[in-house]
């Protein structure tokens, strides 16, 4: 399937760079699991979050 390309606004990317992806991610009841300075996201295989 290919993927497709969103177009963003420039409000929209800052945002997106200030969020915290994995407080995004718990509040949404993923399980994350901190390995170092990374995160490993339990609900996924083999994705780790930096």
């Amino acid at each position: 399937m290919p993927t497709k390309y969103i177009n963003l606004t420039d409000e929209q990317r800052q945002r997106a760079r200030q969020a915290d992806l994995c407080e995004f991610l718990r509040q949404r009841g993923e399980t994350l699991k901190r390995s170092g300075s990374e995160y490993e996201w339990l609900n996924r295989q083999a994705t780790l979050l930096h």
